[in-house]
């Protein structure tokens, strides 16, 4: 396998983007793509040239499982093409989670608005949002996480 997509999702949004990323890269010509949740990729790494990990970012900070994701396989992602993802819904990423992961040595990192949709957080997360006085919609830009997708098909081979 050449590329694998990995992702962390909460609530189904980040993962929608990196099915959108595995298959815009298919039909940009890369040939073998696999997408896959954090839980189930580590077993993949081996056969991965290029690995692509997403994660969405809560209260400032990736999502668990993209943090542990990418920290337990540091080792193993230094030999591979590294790109990262993150999705929240802030206009842009917080310089410190940047800076943050930039530590990972990645060739790049991106940054998409996503989703929020009220009916899927629970009653905490909606506090949280209601003192963030952050606004629920669907802010995913799919003709720049197209873009971003076909740039990468030119990368990742």
């Amino acid at each position: 396998m050449s590329t694998l997509v990995v992702y962390a999702s909460r609530h189904g949004s980040t993962k929608q983007i990196a099915e959108q990323i595995a298959r815009q890269l298919r039909l940009a010509g890369v040939k073998e793509v696999k997408c896959l949740p954090t839980d189930e990729a580590e077993a993949q790494l081996p056969e991965a040239k290029s690995v692509i990990v997403g994660s969405p970012v809560y209260a400032n900070r990736w999502h668990p499982d993209g943090a542990v994701f990418v920290e337990a396989n540091r080792q193993e992602l230094e030999d591979k093409k590294l790109f990262l993802f993150s999705s929240g819904g802030s206009p842009d990423l917080e310089p410190t989670i940047e800076a943050g992961l930039a530590d990972y040595a990645p060739e790049e990192q991106v940054y998409f608005q996503g989703k929020l949709s009220k009916a899927s957080l629970n009653p905490i997360e909606k506090a949280m949002i209601y003192f963030a006085k952050g606004q629920y919609g669907d802010y995913r830009d799919w003709t720049k996480i197209n873009t971003w997708a076909d740039q990468l098909a030119r990368k990742v081979v």
